[in-house]
C-alpha cells in the first residue's frame, strides 16, 4: 500500500473560522488500514446594561498600554482595521513597528483579549449607514424607510438584504454626531419573525421585521430594552428559518450587520420559537443568549449539551411549564443560565447575558452542516457512519497535564484548534492529548502553501496577522470582532475511536487491484464534488476535488487539481465572509 502522510500535496487551503472551512485532505496509514480524513465547509457593556460577570483577569505576564500609549495606538489601529483601505500594507507596517517598540516595556496587546476588545471598539471603522445617501449603485431599487412612530429603520432590496432594525436613541444621536466610537458598544437582539409577521390572509406585509419588533418590543412596556439594545430583525420568506431541524444559516446576514453597526460582540441574543434554540445550539460563538417564545417550542434533547454556555429565557404565557424549559432542565442545562417568566421579565434577564468561551465543553453534531464549530474548535472531518459525532474537550493545567488541551471524541476524524490567552497560557509550551494519546505534530499557517509543521509540545507566537488577517477569514475585513484567536493548530488528524471506514465498501471491491480500487474511489469523490459544485457549495466541492486528487495517480487527478484551483479563485472574492453566516440571503419575493 502506498505511503500517505499528514502533509498531503496541496492539502493546506487555510482553515475554517466560525463558520468557514479547512479545504484540506489528509490520508494516513495506521496499523495497515488506510484512513481517509477530510475537512468540509461548515461557520462588554452597553450604556445602560453592563455585563453581570466581570471579564477575565488579564495575564500577569502582559502589561496593557497606558493612556498615553493607547492614544498613540488608536489612530494606527483604526487605519489598520479599515478593510476597504488601499493602503492597508502601509498601515500594517506602521502598527507592527509601534507594537515592536512597546514590547520592550512589557506591552502585549494580543495577550490581553478583554482590553484588546476595548481598544478595537474605540478605534474600529464602520461602513456607511443604511440610508439613501450611501446607497450603492448596484442597489438602485433599494428602499430605506424610517418609521418615526416605531423608531424602526426598514431596509429592502439592498444587495439582497432585507431587514428591520431599531437603534437606541443614544446610538442614533452619536451616529448623527459622528461620535459612535466614543460610546461603549451596544448589545443586540436578533429576532426571528413569524409567519404572521410576514403575511396574512389578504397580502404580504411590506416590513415583516418591523412587524416583529412592534409586537415584541412596544415602546410602552419595553422601553428599557429599546433604549439600550439594538433590535435587528432579518426577513425570511414566510417566516421559515429551518428545514427538518436544520438551520437556514444564510438568512441571518450577520456579517453585513457587524460591518455597519457598533455591536457588542459579547452580548448578542437570538430570539424566536424553536428555531432560535436551533440557531443558538449551532452558533454559540455568536450568541450569548436565547429568548424562546411559544408555549409549544422545544429543542431536540440530543443537542442540549451544545447550549451549556448559553443563557436561555423561556417566555411563558400560561401556568404550564413550557416543553423547552423542561427539556433543558432534564438535560442538566446549568441552573444559573436557565430562566422562565413573562415578557416583562426580559429587561432584567438581559442585563445578565454575556457570551461565554468555556474551557471545557461537550459538543454533539446532529446537523452535520451547521454543527461544525464548537466554541474554539472546528470539526473539520466527520465519520459519516456515526449518527451523532461527539467531542468532549477541556483545557487543564496540572502536574500530569501542564498547559494541556485534552480531547475525547467519537465519530470525529479531524479538527482545528483556536487558542488565546483567556483559554491557555501561550507563553508556555502547549500540549494536546487526543483520546488518551499525546499529539506529536500539527501545522500552523505560514508563508508556505501547506503551512509549517510543528512538533508538540510547543510555544506559539501571537502575531497581528494571526489575530486579524488569516487567509480564509480576515477579521480585519469582515469586522467580526467576536473572533479573537491569535493561534490556530491545524490539520489535526484523529485516526478514530474505532476502525475508520473507507467511503468505498471494501467488500464490493474484492478481487480487484489497488489501482482499480483507487480509480473507483476517485470517481466517487469526483461525482460528489460535481454535485456540490452544481449546488453552489464551492468550498465543499473544493474539499471533494482535493480528496479525489489525493487518492493517487488516477485518471481524474489532473482534472481534480485543476478544479481545485478554479474554484479557489472564485471563492477569493468572498473570503472575508464565513460560509456559516453568508452575507447573501436567499432571494425574497418582490
Amino acid at each position: 500500500m502506498r505511503d500517505r502522510s499528514l502533509r498531503s500535496t496541496g492539502s493546506r487551503r487555510g482553515f475554517a473560522v466560525i463558520l468557514a472551512a479547512l479545504a484540506a485532505l489528509t490520508v494516513v496509514q495506521t496499523e495497515g488500514v488506510r484512513r481517509v480524513a477530510r475537512a468540509d465547509d461548515p461557520p462588554a457593556a452597553p450604556p445602560a446594561a453592563p455585563p453581570a460577570a466581570p471579564p477575565a483577569a488579564p495575564p500577569a505576564k502582559a502589561r496593557f498600554p497606558n493612556e498615553k500609549e493607547k492614544a498613540e495606538l488608536l489612530p494606527l489601529i483604526k487605519a489598520y482595521l479599515d478593510g476597504d483601505s488601499t493602503e492597508a500594507f502601509r498601515f500594517r507596517i506602521g502598527l507592527l513597528s509601534a507594537l515592536k517598540k512597546l514590547e520592550g516595556s512589557g506591552v502585549s496587546i494580543l495577550a490581553d483579549i478583554e482590553n484588546l476588545k476595548k481598544l478595537i471598539y474605540a478605534a474600529r471603522p464602520f461602513q456607511p449607514s443604511f440610508d439613501k445617501k450611501s446607497m450603492p449603485k448596484e442597489a438602485k431599487d433599494a428602499e430605506v424607510v424610517f418609521n418615526s412612530g416605531t423608531g424602526v429603520i426598514n431596509v429592502t432590496k439592498w444587495l439582497d438584504l432585507r431587514f428591520g432594525i431599531s437603534l437606541p436613541p443614544a446610538y442614533r444621536a452619536a451616529l448623527e454626531a459622528k461620535k459612535l466610537n466614543l460610546l461603549p458598544p451596544f448589545p443586540m437582539i436578533v429576532t426571528l419573525h413569524g409567519k404572521d409577521d410576514y403575511d396574512d390572509a389578504k397580502a404580504q406585509k411590506p416590513f415583516p421585521g418591523e412587524e416583529a419588533i412592534k409586537r415584541l418590543y412596544p415602546k410602552t412596556s419595553m422601553k428599557a430594552v429599546t433604549d439600550s439594545w439594538i433590535v435587528y430583525a432579518p426577513v425570511s420568506p414566510k417566516g421559515k428559518w429551518t428545514e427538518d431541524e436544520a438551520v437556514k444559516k444564510n438568512l441571518l446576514t450577520l456579517p453585513a450587520i457587524f460591518r455597519h453597526f457598533h455591536v457588542d460582540f459579547d452580548r448578542i441574543v437570538i430570539e424566536g420559537g424553536p428555531e432560535a434554540l436551533l440557531f443558538a445550539a449551532a452558533y454559540p460563538i455568536y450568541f450569548g443568549g436565547c429568548i424562546v417564545h411559544g408555549d409549544l417550542s422545544d429543542v431536540p434533547a440530543d443537542i442540549v449539551r451544545n447550549l451549556d454556555s448559553t443563557f436561555v429565557y423561556v417566555v411563558q404565557t400560561s401556568e404550564k411549564v413550557a416543553p423547552a424549559y423542561k427539556t433543558l432542565e432534564d438535560g442538566k442545562h446549568p441552573a444559573d443560565k436557565l430562566a422562565k417568566g413573562p415578557p416583562t421579565g426580559l429587561p432584567a434577564w438581559l442585563e445578565t447575558v454575556h457570551r461565554v468561551l468555556p474551557k471545557s465543553f461537550t459538543w454533539v453534531v446532529k446537523d452535520k452542516s451547521a454543527h461544525r464549530f464548537a466554541y474554539w474548535m472546528n470539526l473539520d472531518v466527520l465519520d459519516e457512519a456515526t449518527a451523532l459525532p461527539t467531542i468532549e474537550a477541556e483545557i487543564v493545567d496540572t502536574k500530569d497535564d501542564p498547559n494541556t488541551v485534552r480531547i475525547k471524541s467519537t465519530g470525529i476524524r479531524g479538527i482545528t484548534l483556536f487558542l488565546n490567552d483567556s483559554l491557555i497560557d501561550l507563553d508556555r509550551e502547549v500540549r494536546v492529548v487526543i483520546n488518551g494519546k499525546p499529539l506529536d505534530e500539527c501545522r500552523i499557517e505560514s508563508g508556505k502553501p501547506d503551512g509549517t509543521a510543528v512538533r508538540l509540545p510547543a510555544k506559539f507566537e501571537r502575531t497581528l496577522d494571526g489575530m486579524f488577517d488569516r487567509r480564509l477569514l480576515s477579521i480585519r475585513k469582515s469586522q467580526m470582532y467576536l473572533w479573537m484567536f491569535p493561534v490556530a493548530l491545524e490539520q489535526i488528524v484523529i485516526p478514530g475511536d474505532a476502525v475508520a471506514k473507507e467511503e468505498v465498501d471494501p467488500t464490493k471491491t474484492a478481487g480487484t487491484t489497488q489501482e482499480e480500487q483507487d480509480e473507483k474511489q476517485a470517481s466517487v469523490y469526483w461525482d460528489k464534488a460535481q454535485a456540490q459544485e452544481k449546488a453552489g457549495e464551492l468550498r465543499r466541492a473544493i474539499t471533494l476535488y482535493q480528496k479525489c486528487a489525493d487518492v493517487g495517480e488516477t485518471k481524474k487527478k489532473d482534472a481534480a487539481l485543476a478544479k481545485v484551483e478554479e474554484l479557489e479563485g472564485k471563492c477569493k472574492k468572498g473570503e472575508e465572509t464565513p460560509p456559516a453566516m453568508d452575507d447573501k440571503p436567499q432571494s425574497h419575493p418582490k
